[in-house]
């Protein structure tokens, strides 16, 4: 150490002659002066303190400034975004801006999936979901569900599901079935401290249009569209809209006993078209329009809500 120490003083003198011309030249060093870097902290700390109510202000004013570096960390990525797509570098960039703004709801799982709810793959984004402990309608017909909730292939879509679900009786449902139904359901969405510090929650509708009685007025239809996992494979290894597709839910709904024993509410869909077609070149943004088959609209034909 004191050998160190002696060659540092033996040769200090270079410090003195490199340093001021670099000075003069370059302006001055990093770090040299702390008047600027204070005088930042001084500003902050004032803002920060003028945003809270002057009640436990300490945590107030750090809440401050997280959701300030969230706003300049969005800022910076919009920034890069916009030079990607100028330089014309698109794949890829707008699949994460989807999954960070609208993928919201890949609990209404799909497609190749098991069934059985022991033996299904559980996803990384896996939510949690609320419904109510009564449904809003009860032992409602085939008949209304295909007048009333445009679901036109109720009984061919359940029994397509039903024949690969484990714990399904061998009756087939038919138009003379009547089912519980819900008017919504509220998926929770995982906590992301740059967003909010609470738990959030997306709720997803499916009531048709309801006459007015009196004083009331009526209310229109409202089916909400949401994003399901369809390719859970896909999803887990590329992320973004990889594996999802576009539905929109028409009935949720509770399996009959007769029908066989399920733990989860139902859904019936009816999908759009797939995410993998090239974006529009003026907007930058997918086209979506609803997907048919042999001329009749394409219904999901196994959907469940729920954890796996």
């Amino acid at each position: 150490m004191q050998r160190c120490l002696d060659t540092f003083h033996a040769h200090k003198d270079i410090f003195i002659a490199h340093g001021a011309p670099a000075i003069r030249a370059l302006g001055s060093p990093d770090g040299y002066n702390t008047e600027s870097p204070e005088r930042l902290h001084i500003d902050f700390a004032k803002a920060a303190y003028r945003a809270s109510n002057r009640r436990d202000y300490v945590e107030q004013m750090a809440v401050w400034l997280q959701r300030r570096e969230s706003m300049w960390i969005h800022e910076g990525y919009i920034q890069w975004l916009d030079n990607s797509l100028n330089q014309g570098e698109t794949t890829g960039v707008l699949q994460d801006l989807d999954e960070d703004s609208v993928c919201v709801t890949p609990q209404l799982h799909t497609g190749a999936e098991p069934c059985n709810p022991g033996k299904s793959a559980s996803l990384s984004l896996a939510r949690s979901y609320r419904i109510a402990k009564n449904p809003a309608f009860a032992d409602v017909s085939v008949e209304t569900l295909g007048s009333a909730y445009q679901a036109l292939d109720f009984t061919a879509a359940l029994a397509t599901f039903l024949r690969c679900c484990s714990g399904a009786s061998h009756i087939a449902p038919n138009q003379y079935d009547r089912f519980d139904v819900y008017k919504q359901v509220i998926v929770t969405i995982p906590l992301s401290p740059l967003v909010d510090a609470h738990e959030t929650t997306q709720r997803i509708r499916a009531q048709p249009a309801s006459s007015g009685t009196g004083r009331k007025k009526g209310s229109p239809a409202c089916f909400d569209t949401v994003l399901i996992v369809e390719d859970v494979a896909k999803f887990r290894s590329e992320g973004g809209l990889a594996g999802l597709r576009v539905a929109q839910v028409r009935v949720l709904f509770r399996l009959s006993p007769h029908l066989g024993m399920y733990p989860h509410p139902l859904a019936y869909v009816e999908w759009f078209t797939g995410l993998d077609n090239t974006p529009d070149p003026s907007s930058g943004l997918k086209t979506l329009r609803r997907s048919t088959r042999n001329s009749r609209r394409n219904v999901g034909n196994k959907v469940r809500l729920g954890h796996s």
